[in-house]
C-alpha cells in the first residue's frame, strides 16, 4: 500500500514538461516514419489469433474509442500478416434444365469461371456454324426426305382406305367451314350429290325424306364419324412418331459434333458438377437443335452470339465472383454495408412486353461472396440499423453460406421465383465497434459470443517511456510524410508529447488517441504556413490549441459573461447558512470544463 505523501505537491508536478533537449534531432526530417502498431500489443495479439484461427465462429469484434487506430490497425495487420491461406475460388452460377428458378452455383479454382463463360461462348458460335452445315448437308436432307415421304405414303394409305368404306356405303367426306377455320364431315350421298345430316333433318320433318331411312342414315353417319375419328387420331399419331423420328435423326447427325466439343471442355476441369452440368447442356442441344438452325437471311454467328441473342441465355455462365487476378486472400472492407451490397441481389429487367423479369443472369455478389476465401471488414455503426443485415449477417456466418434472395424490401416490384442455390464461403468477419455495443450484443443476443468469439480491445493510453516517446515520434513524422505538412521542431515535438500526456491524464502514460494527434499536428502546421514559416515549433503547437479551444468554447464564455454581468449570482464573500459554493464540471463531448455553482442545503 502506498504511503501518504509528507510533503505538499509542488507547481511543477502538477505539469508534466519535456525537455525539448532529450529529443534526438533537430527537425523530424531525421527521423523514419513508423511502420508498424503503436501501444496496442494487447489488441493487436487478438486480432493475430482471429485471424490466423480458421475454426468456425473466431469472427473478431474490435472495441475501442474512436481515434484509437482500430481500422488502421485492422487495415495494417490484414495487408502484413501472412495467414497461410490458399486463394479463394471462382463463384459462378449456370442454367438449371431441369428447373430454371433453382440456378446452380458452382465453386472453381481461380481463373476457371472465365475460362468456363469463354469457352461456352465459343460452344453456341461452333454449335450455330456446325448445326447449321448438319441441315444444310445432302446426306441429311436425303435421309430426311426418306423418313417423309414413308410416313407420308402411310397417311395417304390410312385415308385412301377410309375413303374406300365410306364411299362403300354411298357416303362422302366433306370440308365444313366454321368461321376462319373448317372440319371434315361425314354426309350420305344423295341423286349424287352429298347432304349434310342437319339439311336431311329439317326434309325428314318436313315429310319430304322418308324417316325410316333417314335414321337408317344417320346411324350409318354415326359409325362412319367414329371410324374417321379414329383414323385421323391414327394420323396424328403417325404425325408424332415423325417428328419423333426426326428429332431422332437430328440426334444422330448432332451427337458427334456435340460430344466431341463437349468431351474436350470436360477435360479441362475436375469438379463433377461442372462435368455433370456439360452432360445436360449436351442434352439440351441436341433435343433442340432447331434452335441452332438459322433463319433465312440470318448472317453467320461471327462474334459472341450469347451476349445479345436470348435464344442462348440458358447457355450463358454468370461469374458472380472472378478471382482469376488475385493473388492473395482478398480484404474487403465494405463502407456501405446495406442489406444489398453485403449479401447481394437479384436484379430485374423490363422484357419487351413490359413485364419485371429475371433470370440466373441476373443474379449478383456481395460483399461476403466477393470476401470469401479472405477477410470483410464493417463498421458496426454502419450496419446495425439497416433492416435485416444483423439477423441475415448472423445465420450466414452460423450456417457459413450466403443465401442470394431479392432485396425489395417495399415490395415495390413483383417478388422473383428465383431461388439460387446457397453458396459455402469461407469468410472471416472483423466488426469495428465500442466496450458498450460489445456488452449490450453479448448479454442480449445469445448467437453474437458464438459468431464473435475473439474481442479485441484497443487501449486509450499506453505507458509513457522512451520506447514509446520514439514510436510517438516516428508517427509525427509519418503524418507529415504522408500528407505533405511542415517538418516539426523539437520543441513542437515536445509540446506534441506534453499534448499526449494531458489527454491520457497522468505524466505516466501516453494517449493513443493518435486521431486528435495527427489533427494537432495538422493544425499546427497550417499556423505555421500562416506566419510563412518552414518549420512547425512549439508556438504553432500552442497556437493550434489556443483555435481549437476558442473554436469551441463558446458555451463557457457565456457562462462567464452572465456570472460577470450579474445574471447568475455566485457570492464570494461572508457565509450563509445551508450555502456553499461548488465546482461543476461540464462536458459537451469536445470541450470539458469547470464552473462556480451555489450548493444549497434545505430541511423540513
Amino acid at each position: 500500500m502506498t504511503e501518504p505523501r509528507d510533503t505538499a505537491l509542488r507547481p511543477e508536478e502538477l505539469r508534466w514538461v519535456c525537455d525539448p533537449a532529450s529529443l534526438p534531432f533537430e527537425t523530424t526530417e531525421e527521423i523514419r516514419g513508423s511502420e508498424g502498431i503503436i501501444g496496442q500489443d494487447r489488441a493487436v495479439r487478438a486480432i493475430e489469433l482471429g485471424l490466423q484461427v480458421r475454426s468456425k465462429g473466431y469472427n473478431v469484434f474490435v472495441c475501442g474509442e474512436p481515434g484509437t487506430g482500430r481500422t488502421t490497425s485492422v487495415k495494417h495487420l490484414l495487408e502484413t500478416l501472412e495467414l497461410g491461406r490458399d486463394l479463394p475460388p471462382d463463384v459462378i452460377y449456370v442454367n438449371n434444365f431441369k428447373d430454371p428458378d433453382l440456378p446452380i452455383a458452382i465453386l472453381l479454382p481461380a481463373g476457371e469461371g472465365s475460362t468456363l463463360k469463354k469457352e461456352m461462348e465459343e460452344l453456341v458460335v461452333h454449335m450455330r456454324t456446325s448445326i447449321q452445315q448438319i441441315y444444310e448437308s445432302d446426306q441429311y436432307k436425303e435421309r430426311t426426305k426418306q423418313i417423309v415421304e414413308r410416313y407420308k405414303e402411310r397417311e395417304k394409305e390410312i385415308v385412301r382406305q377410309l375413303e374406300e368404306k365410306i364411299r362403300a356405303e354411298s357416303f362422302a367426306l366433306i370440308q365444313v367451314q366454321l368461321g376462319p377455320f373448317s372440319k371434315p364431315e361425314i354426309a350420305p350421298v344423295i341423286g349424287g350429290e352429298p347432304v349434310q345430316m342437319d339439311r336431311l333433318e329439317n326434309l325428314t320433318r318436313q315429310e319430304k325424306f322418308d324417316p325410316k331411312e333417314f335414321d337408317r342414315l344417320k346411324e350409318k353417319a354415326t359409325e362412319l364419324t367414329t371410324l374417321m375419328e379414329e383414323t385421323f387420331r391414327e394420323a396424328r399419331s403417325l404425325k408424332r412418331k415423325l417428328r419423333s423420328e426426326l428429332a431422332e435423326l437430328e440426334k444422330e447427325f448432332g451427337r458427334p459434333v456435340v460430344e466431341d466439343f463437349i468431351n474436350d471442355m470436360k477435360r479441362g476441369y475436375e469438379n463433377p458438377k461442372v462435368c455433370d452440368y456439360l452432360d445436360k447442356v449436351q442434352e439440351q442441344i441436341l433435343s433442340n437443335m432447331d434452335q441452332f438452325k438459322e433463319a433465312d437471311g440470318e448472317e453467320q454467328p461471327t462474334a459472341h452470339p450469347t451476349i445479345d441473342d436470348e435464344r442462348y441465355l440458358a447457355y450463358q455462365i454468370n461469374v458472380l465472383v472472378d478471382n482469376s487476378g488475385t493473388k492473395r486472400p482478398p480484404v474487403v472492407i465494405e463502407t456501405s454495408p446495406n442489406y444489398r451490397n453485403l449479401f447481394g441481389t437479384i436484379e430485374k429487367v423490363i422484357d419487351r412486353s413490359g413485364h419485371w423479369k429475371s433470370d440466373f443472369m441476373h443474379v449478383k455478389a456481395g460483399s461476403l461472396l466477393r470476401a470469401n476465401g479472405g477477410f470483410l471488414v464493417l463498421n458496426l455503426y454502419d450496419f446495425i440499423m439497416e433492416p435485416g443485415v444483423w439477423s441475415a449477417l448472423k445465420r450466414t456466418l452460423k450456417n457459413r453460406q450466403v443465401d442470394i434472395q431479392g432485396n425489395d424490401p417495399f415490395y415495390i416490384l413483383s417478388t422473383s421465383a428465383l431461388k439460387p442455390e446457397p453458396i459455402p464461403v469461407d469468410v472471416r468477419v472483423l466488426v469495428i465497434g465500442d466496450a458498450y455495443s460489445y456488452r449490450i450484443l453479448y448479454a442480449v443476443d445469445p448467437d453474437f459470443r458464438k459468431i464473435f468469439k475473439v474481442k479485441s480491445d484497443f487501449d486509450s493510453v499506453m505507458p509513457h517511456n522512451e520506447e514509446s516517446v520514439s514510436r510517438y515520434t516516428n508517427f509525427i513524422r509519418k503524418v507529415q510524410v504522408e500528407e505533405g505538412l511542415l517538418p516539426v521542431d523539437r520543441t513542437g515535438v515536445a509540446a506534441i508529447l506534453e499534448r499526449g500526456i494531458r489527454l491520457a491524464g497522468r505524466r505516466t502514460k501516453l494517449s493513443t488517441r493518435f486521431s486528435e494527434v495527427a489533427d494537432l499536428l495538422r493544425e499546427s502546421s497550417y499556423w505555421a504556413g500562416k506566419e510563412e514559416e518552414k518549420i512547425v515549433s512549439a508556438q504553432h503547437v500552442r497556437k493550434a490549441l489556443e483555435e481549437k479551444v476558442h473554436r469551441i468554447d463558446l458555451i463557457e464564455d457565456k457562462l462567464q459573461e452572465w456570472i460577470t454581468e450579474g445574471q447568475i449570482l455566485v457570492d464570494t464573500d461572508g457565509s450563509e447558512v445551508g450555502q456553499i459554493n461548488g465546482l461543476s464540471v461540464w462536458d459537451l463531448g469536445d470541450y470539458v470544463f469547470g464552473r462556480p455553482t451555489r450548493i444549497t442545503a434545505r430541511t423540513g
